[in-house]
């Protein structure tokens, strides 16, 4: 028997900007099939994506064994629904939203689903995988302000960070128009302050550079910070293994 369920992504390709949300609809089309299990394992890049929150769209799920969740560190999502009931649309239909974060920029990063490894996205009944073919979601990230607040653009320009990635050290330059009091920080993703790279008194017109060290750094995305009294600006730093 020909396997013809489908897994969709409404919309299947975006283009956003570094810092921007974006919604993602997951649509289920049984395709008049009988349909009592829904198991959908979903893979992204953390580097690029953060997921901000998932909503169930579908009240015919009667039985949430494994309700929505996704884990921003592995580029996981997850959820489960068996015994549907004969509530279950026979076609397309909307079941969950997906609000994503751009986190870097990227000329093309994909959502995929696994179909030949477990855990792996399947639409079953008495057993029997009924799911034929299942849409990746694309997604093209252009480059972006990623955080401005209050630095005006003379007052820090050719800001630099590099590499990015980076594996043992990274290096931020820029130049100051006045000479003024600046803090160099870095933060994990959850807000938290990692380390003070520097503190004090910067010259004006001259390139400023500044050595993080990021050795003893687990593999994933960080943010360093530059402070004045005008504001702050930040730049995401993404450290490899």
């Amino acid at each position: 028997m020909a396997q013809s369920a489908q897994i969709n992504h409404n919309p299947s390709q975006v283009e956003v900007e570094v810092g921007e949300t974006f919604e993602v609809i997951i649509e289920i089309n049984p395709a008049s099939e009988l349909v009592s299990v829904v198991d959908i394992h979903m893979l992204f890049d953390p580097v690029y994506l953060e997921v901000q929150s998932i909503e169930n769209l579908q009240q015919g799920f009667s039985g949430n064994l494994i309700a929505p969740e996704f884990n921003n560190i592995a580029g996981t999502i997850s959820m489960a629904s068996f015994e549907l009931g004969s509530s279950i649309p026979t076609q397309n239909f909307e079941a969950v939203k997906i609000t994503f974060k751009a986190l870097m920029e990227s000329q093309a990063t994909h959502v995929t689903h696994p179909m030949n490894v477990f855990p792996k996205t399947l639409l079953a009944y008495n057993g029997e995988n009924r799911l034929g073919s299942v849409g990746d979601l694309e997604i093209t990230i252009l480059p972006g302000a990623l955080v401005s607040d209050g630095i005006q653009d003379n007052d820090v320009s050719n800001l630099t960070l590099w590499p990015n990635p980076a594996t043992e050290y990274a290096y931020i330059t820029f130049t100051a128009k006045r000479v003024t009091q600046i803090a160099l920080e870095l933060y994990d993703l959850k807000g938290k302050k990692l380390a003070e790279i520097y503190n004090g008194n910067i010259d004006a017109g001259i390139e400023n550079r500044f050595e993080i060290d990021v050795r003893n750094l687990a593999a994933g995305v960080y943010i360093s910070r530059v402070v004045t009294d005008q504001g702050a600006i930040d730049r995401k730093l993404v450290v490899d293994r």
